[in-house]
């Protein structure tokens, strides 16, 4: 009765996800979250706090003024502006992040200026928080307060 593989059926999720354990690559959005700085962390919840506000564009200055407002009196978690540039540009990297003003720079502006929206669910971006190895409490709180 029933040979090998009857009645199991691999669908291309499986399959892909396979492959992605194999190569060690993050399957999903929530595992690159996880994987990311804190800093970065700080940066895509200011991202989603600004998304939430109606901004359905933003560039690094607006994440970045975000993020400061969101530390003001926490001293523990201030970095400096171009190591959150790099920080931001590294999101774009990841792709939880796109940029949607390719010619920013040949106008004029610098990356900084660049127009991005956000490419993450508030689920995923929850999920990821809560899998991170050291995510401060903080940033579930403040993401809490956009809800």
């Amino acid at each position: 009765a029933g040979g090998a593989g009857a009645g199991c059926a691999l669908s291309p999720t499986h399959l892909l996800t396979a492959i992605h354990q194999h190569l060690g690559l993050p399957n999903s959005q929530v595992d690159v979250v996880s994987d990311l700085s804190v800093l970065q962390l700080f940066l895509l919840v200011a991202m989603y706090r600004l998304e939430v506000r109606g901004h359905t564009m933003f560039n690094f200055e607006m994440a970045y003024d975000e993020y400061r407002s969101m530390q003001a009196h926490r001293e523990q978690f201030n970095w400096s502006r171009p190591a959150a540039l790099r920080a931001f540009q590294g999101l774009l990297s990841s792709g939880l992040a796109l940029g949607v003003d390719a010619a920013a720079e040949s106008k004029g502006r610098g990356a900084a200026y660049a127009g991005v929206q956000l490419r993450l669910s508030r689920e995923g971006l929850e999920e990821g928080l809560k899998r991170h190895r050291a995510c401060p409490t903080l940033l579930t709180q403040f993401l809490k307060m956009e809800a």
